[in-house]
Order: structure tokens, then sequence, then C-alpha cells
């Protein structure tokens, strides 16, 4: 969450016109392909939590929380959603015909 009290800021600042951050590709390449492996990973082990008795998997792992971890995805995929719509209007708006001028 301290991440959002950084983005926050920087968001309002871009809106109302100001300079906003300088658009990272490596953020907006890496992060979708950081949440596809990730979801991948969780979906492949989504069987032993279900199977899971008492917390724990056949194979003594214990489980963590499936809402804590659905939580955290979704916000992470709003921040890199976010972070790629803010990157793409920024770039347009510095490389359109009144840039040249």
């Amino acid at each position: 969450m301290l991440e959002l009290a950084v983005l926050i800021p920087q968001w309002n600042r871009e809106r109302r016109g100001g300079q906003g951050p300088v658009p990272n590709q490596f953020v907006r390449v890496f992060g979708p392909i950081y949440l596809l492996v990730l979801a991948a990973l969780w979906i492949s082990a989504l069987p032993d939590y279900f199977g899971a008795r008492d917390g724990f998997t056949s194979d003594g792992t214990q489980v963590g929380s499936l809402l804590y971890a659905s939580v955290c995805f979704v916000v992470a995929a709003i921040l890199v959603i976010a972070t790629s719509i803010g990157a793409r209007r920024t770039l347009r708006s510095t490389s359109g015909p009144a840039a040249h001028l």
C-alpha cells in the first residue's frame, strides 16, 4: 500500500497538467509479464489449495490466504494497467504535433 502513497500524488499532478513521471518501458513490459507468470503459477497451485486438509497440502505445505492473494493480485493488475495508460497518454501528449513547435 506504500506504492499508492507515492502513485496517487503523481497521478493527481499529471491530471492537473503538471509534468508527470517519465514513461518507463521496463515497467510497461515487465509488469504484465510478471502478472501473467504469477497468475499461471497460482492457477497451477489451486488444486492443491482446494485439496488441503486443516490448512496443509498433501505434501505438508501450509496454505496461505486465497482472499489476500487475490486482492493483492487485483491491486497489482490495476496499478500495471494505470501505469500503462498513464505512460501512453504522456507519450501521446509529448509526441503530438504541438510538441514539435
